[in-house]
């Protein structure tokens, strides 16, 4: 085996995927194979409460070359333990840790807040976790000692998700991306905080260099308030990607602003409406346009709306907005969108007239992600075909997609 290249061998290995008993037999094999078993094993990291929580910190205490491995870690507010505290320990399936049919220790500390538990669970050297690249944060207490904490441990990294968490106010809340000093891409879902109140500086801001590159938004989220303080702390100047629902004449102000100061930077745009009544009237009252976007690339426009008014919303407003769009660079230009939707509210030929100006004059794709059945896709892409024929004629790739609905 000496005379094996230890690149097909590297292959070999990855290919196992997440087949836990073969990464662990190949981890025994010999020393050469024992590292990328271990990429392969601990590259991914779930801490949520659970029947192990002092897996994680022993195990990076007692071998702390595995900390090199971890790339992704998810720490999570809730376990699959019912009957566990809201935040007492950590669970995961370290292979190597234990012998099989061993248990560790449970560790329960009910009183215990999220600082504290964070602490118990990490190991002692900040170091150890420096090499993880993304870190996802699910149902969450925010308070600036946790941000403090996590910054210390996780130095390097790039990417955030926040699912469910929470924070006193807006203030605490901020107070992560001051602790994670490197993050270029961060989603916010269902991220709320008890006491709204974001106060506009008075003075000019001097920032710190900004590294966010990416910011998605979703329905779940107080738009108008991070959009605000992004603009107004000069916070925007690297982004280069925008996912955002509007859901008000407020936010959608406060989006345009935004757009206006980012200008030709942005590359790619998700846009979509939540609980709106007509979105064409909150287009109408923000003098809501895209003509400073000169540099877009793709634009995705979410038309599945989540609303609670017993009238459907029009879909006229996707005509008005493409119709104020002014990018010469624009490529791919994508909808999501139901298939009765497509099929009876969408207007495919006005569509036709609006993208057969010269701004489009680069447009390659068009996308519809339909939500619709399998067997529907052939029908759907025949309809496009017939009704979209005109940008065919002029190479642009018209193509249906299925996300799948159960009949």
């Amino acid at each position: 085996m000496g005379s094996f290249p230890p690149e097909l061998r590297d292959l070999v290995i990855d290919c196992l995927g997440h087949d836990t008993p073969t990464l662990c037999a190949c981890s025994l094999t010999c020393k050469a194979w024992l590292p990328r078993a271990r990429h392969n094993l601990f590259r991914a990291v779930r801490i949520h409460p659970g029947q192990r929580g002092d897996a994680f910190r022993t195990l990076l205490e007692t071998t702390p070359v595995i900390g090199r491995h971890i790339r992704d870690v998810s720490i999570s507010g809730v376990g699959d333990d019912p009957s566990a505290p809201d935040l007492p320990d950590v669970s995961g399936r370290w292979p190597t840790l234990v012998a099989h049919g061993e248990s560790s220790p449970a560790f329960r500390k009910p009183e215990m807040r999220s600082v504290e538990w964070l602490q118990s669970v990490l190991p002692s050297s900040t170091d150890t976790l420096s090499r993880v690249e993304t870190l996802s944060l699910f149902s969450l207490p925010i308070t600036p000692q946790f941000s403090q904490l996590l910054g210390s441990h996780f130095k390097g990294v790039t990417t955030v998700t926040m699912d469910a968490c929470r924070a006193e106010t807006f203030g605490e809340l901020l107070s992560l991306p001051r602790g994670l000093t490197e993050v270029e891409d961060l989603s916010l879902d269902g991220v709320t905080w008890y006491r709204p109140t974001y106060i506009k500086p008075t003075s000019h801001v001097v920032g710190r260099r900004c590294s966010l590159k990416s910011l998605t938004l979703t329905a779940k989220v107080d738009v108008t308030t991070v959009i605000n303080w992004l603009v107004d702390q000069n916070r925007y100047t690297s982004l280069s990607s925008l996912s955002v629902y509007l859901s008000s004449d407020a936010s959608a102000t406060a989006v345009h602003s935004l757009l206006n100061a980012v200008g030709s930077s942005l590359r790619y745009l998700t846009i979509g409406f939540s609980d709106v009544r007509d979105p064409t009237v909150v287009l109408k009252h923000a003098d809501f346009k895209l003509d400073s976007l000169t540099g877009l690339h793709r634009l995705h426009m979410q038309c599945m709306d989540t609303t609670r008014f017993s009238t459907v919303p029009s879909l006229s407003w996707i005509l008005l907005m493409l119709s104020k769009t002014n990018s010469t660079q624009l490529t791919t230009l994508q909808f999501s969108i139901t298939y009765s939707d497509l099929k009876q509210r969408l207007n495919l030929e006005g569509l036709s007239v609006i993208l057969s100006h010269k701004r489009y004059s680069a447009l390659e794709r068009v996308v519809f992600d339909v939500e619709a059945r399998h067997e529907q896709i052939s029908h759907i892409q025949e309809e496009l075909n017939t009704r979209l024929s005109f940008l065919i004629d002029k190479g642009v790739l018209v193509h249906a997609q299925t996300t799948f609905k159960a009949s």
